[in-house]
């Protein structure tokens, strides 16, 4: 029987110090083996490299004597505005900083071999949905691919499914309940009838006015019907 062929996914793993990295490389390749094409680098050779290559995440050391994970982390946001980025630190009072950075996830050097399954297993359930597409239609009435994650919000119209994202809107022909099952890996949320939006694009709530604030500027409100189920999906996470 021919052996299943893994998708890998490519990690950009930068830290100055040689063995901290090789150990973190080995715990990831022990709790997922052949999955993660790991790129070693110091915090010098990772600033050129960035401007060279995209990866599919990259894990920062914050501490580093020449360029510091935070300088690190707004060259890529910059390149990639959504890049999956960690971090790992010594100091876990540092945590606080990510919501500035968009952090996916902070290691603590000290509970390493602690926290990295579950770092893991939330890195691969995310960069599988990130690689989930589907087939809508454009402003000219072709059909494109665009990839699920990138969905900020979507409502109904007139028997169509209007799809939100940064860079345009698209339309599917099928129902809420439809894309919904088609997509139930994804983080999407209903805070009104006929209207869902995806809970990795809200950047705020305002729990006395039920609005949501989106990351690109705009704002929904919460329905009075819908409110225990939205605020119950959004404590969930995503």
């Amino acid at each position: 029987m021919e052996e299943e062929n893994v998708k890998k996914y490519t990690i950009l793993l930068v830290d100055d110090q040689v063995e901290a990295a090789d150990k973190l490389r080995k715990g990831i390749e022990d709790i997922s083996p052949d999955t993660f094409n790991i790129v070693i680098l110091d915090d010098i050779e990772a600033m050129k490299e960035i401007d060279r290559n995209s990866y599919n995440a990259y894990i920062l050391d914050i501490e580093m004597p020449v360029h510091n994970g935070f300088e690190l982390a707004v060259k890529i946001k910059e390149k990639e505005k959504d890049a999956l980025i960690l971090f790992q630190t010594e100091y876990e009072d540092y945590s606080v900083w990510g919501y500035d950075y968009d952090i996916f996830r902070f290691i603590s050097k000290y509970k390493m071999m602690e926290m990295l399954p579950n770092v893991i297993k939330a890195l691969l359930e995310e960069l599988d949905r990130r690689d989930v597409y589907m087939e809508v239609y454009n402003h000219a009435g072709n059909i494109v691919q665009i990839p699920v994650f990138a969905i900020q919000s979507a409502y109904t119209v007139k028997g169509r499914l209007l799809l939100i994202t940064e860079w345009d809107t698209f339309t599917v022909h099928c129902n809420m309940n439809e894309f919904l099952s088609d997509c139930f890996m994804m983080p999407f949320a209903m805070p009104q009838k006929g209207y869902i939006v995806n809970l990795a694009f809200i950047d705020r709530l305002d729990y006395e006015e039920n609005m949501i604030y989106m990351k690109m500027g705009y704002c929904v409100k919460i329905s009075r019907r819908k409110r225990a189920e939205f605020y119950q999906r959004y404590s969930l996470g995503y």
